[in-house]
């Protein structure tokens, strides 16, 4: 049985993120199972053999520091969770104490970020627009 070492292919997805390599993505506060599902659609896109959901947070965690915290997030009229939420944004690192409106924005934002992303990998022509373009 072979043995993979996946740390170098999650430190590479996460410095893609980071960097904006990963077209119409950017990195802020997202749940756990949404930054899986971008991680498992980019590393099948680059023909990488893949982790579980914990390792990945787990090495996030150890490696880059990213917060991962249990809370509650506003979705329009209602109040979600508490859901294990990553910081993947620097500037929000910092704040444990984030709003759950600015929480729930964030989310939503990142999940139709993420269906983009997947969707034009299946659509022929890439009819999937951007959103704006990335800084």
């Amino acid at each position: 049985m072979v043995s993979i070492n996946h740390a170098p292919i999650v430190s590479r997805f996460f410095g893609e993120l980071t960097a904006g390599a990963i077209e119409g993505v950017r990195p802020m506060a997202a749940l756990s199972p949404d930054v899986f599902e971008l991680y498992v659609e980019w590393a099948k896109r680059a023909e990488l053999p893949t982790t579980s959901l914990g390792w990945m947070c787990r090495y996030l965690g150890f490696r880059y520091g990213i917060h991962i915290v249990r809370k509650r997030y506003a979705d329009g009229a209602f109040i979600r969770g508490p859901h294990s939420i990553m910081l993947l944004a620097g500037q929000l690192r910092n704040k444990p104490l984030l709003e759950s409106e600015v929480l729930g924005r964030q989310i939503l934002e990142f999940r139709n970020d993420v269906k983009r992303y997947i969707e034009r990998a299946t659509l022929p022509g890439r009819h999937v627009p951007l959103r704006e373009p990335l800084p």
